[in-house]
């Protein structure tokens, strides 16, 4: 998945990031300092080169902000055990399709605003001297910091042009479709959840982090569940029945263990069934029962199966009764009309 590249880049950088320290910190150039009356030398007599080792500490400043921002992304991955934590998560995984396609029409638009500042204010303005400095003050108007008077006050007739075609184009059009595009990846996300609300995965939509952090530590500190008070060691299921916590089976276990063989079409199926699907694996029916109380994933049959199949049977009784009846009749008045033929050809 994309958080294990961004763990295997991440575990890159570490190793890089580690041997450019080591780089420096092995260095000679800083023991081979010599401090005289005149000035700072080097052992040969020259002043010293320390271009190299500021070459070392910029590169080791920058791999060392490119692990903490993907660290960030890898805890946002790793918010993804819960419901409630993963919004974000869930929202960018959406929306991110239709922003990175829309990414290209706002760099394009950004850089032609640009050109356009440095061609009209570059001269004059230090902020725009620069392609470099044009670029990163026009993403800064992007955000609110355009200010009008300044650029008027140094060309009059290229002010309005740039300022207020920026301001249509940037503010009203482009930035509000992009808040569009992450409201529409909520929107799908909300759905996605509300779904899973109505769904068998209900239990785990609902689940708060603080619960499921408890949870968590209760299990961590199974070893020490003698010395637990009893309402610790129990869980008590919503149809009343009383579980081990440290015997309950876990979701993950759960999902490993049903998820091959339900059907996703028909979400309710009878206990024998599951019980013969899981013959073969090593799991006895106490443990499916477990399962079912912990979730509470008994439901009773909307039928009496062995009712509807005598009703069934009763219609196709009734069925043959009423064709033998018609069978009947109809041979009767065969016979009648076979009679009144035979008298009329004996007079």
């Amino acid at each position: 998945s994309g958080f294990n590249f961004l763990f295997a880049i991440q575990l890159f950088l570490m190793l890089f990031a580690t041997a450019v320290w080591a780089s420096i910190v092995l260095d000679s150039s800083r023991t081979d300092i010599v401090v005289t009356p005149l000035g700072i030398v080097d052992k040969t007599g020259r002043p010293p080169n320390f271009s190299a080792l500021i070459l070392l500490y910029q590169t080791y400043f920058i791999i060392s902000g490119l692990n903490i921002l993907i660290g960030v992304f890898r805890i946002l991955g790793f918010l993804r055990v819960n419901q409630n934590l993963s919004m974000l998560t869930d929202t960018l995984a959406l929306m991110v399709s239709e922003l990175l396609q829309f990414a290209v029409v706002l760099v394009v638009l950004t850089a032609a605003f640009m050109l356009m500042t440095h061609i009209y204010f570059g001269s004059t303005l230090a902020k725009f001297a620069t392609p470099e400095n044009a670029f990163v003050n026009t993403f800064e108007y992007l955000n609110g910091a355009a200010d009008f008077f300044p650029l008027n006050e140094v060309d009059v007739s290229g002010a309005p042009i740039f300022y207020y075609t920026f301001i249509f184009i940037m503010i009203f059009v482009v930035l509000n479709i992009t808040i569009a595009i992450i409201m529409d990846g909520y929107t799908l996300m909300s759905e996605a959840r509300e779904d899973m609300l109505n769904s068998y995965l209900s239990e785990m939509a609902e689940l708060s982090a603080i619960r499921q952090a408890r949870n968590g530590l209760f299990r961590m500190l199974s070893p020490c569940k003698s010395m637990m008070p009893l309402k610790w060691r129990v869980v008590k299921c919503k149809n009343g029945a009383i579980l081990d916590r440290f015997a309950a089976p876990t979701k993950n276990e759960i999902l490993e263990l049903l998820e091959p063989i339900m059907d996703p079409e028909h979400h309710v199926v009878s206990f024998e069934t599951v019980k013969r699907k899981l013959r073969d694996m090593q799991t006895t029916p106490e443990r499916l029962e477990s399962i079912f109380d912990r979730f509470d994933a008994w439901e009773e049959p909307s039928y009496d199966l062995r009712r509807k199949y005598d009703s069934r049977l009763d219609d196709a009784m009734k069925l043959v009764k009423q064709q033998i009846y018609s069978v009947l009749a109809d041979q009767k008045r065969v016979e009648s009309k076979i009679d009144m033929l035979l008298t009329h050809f004996a007079k």
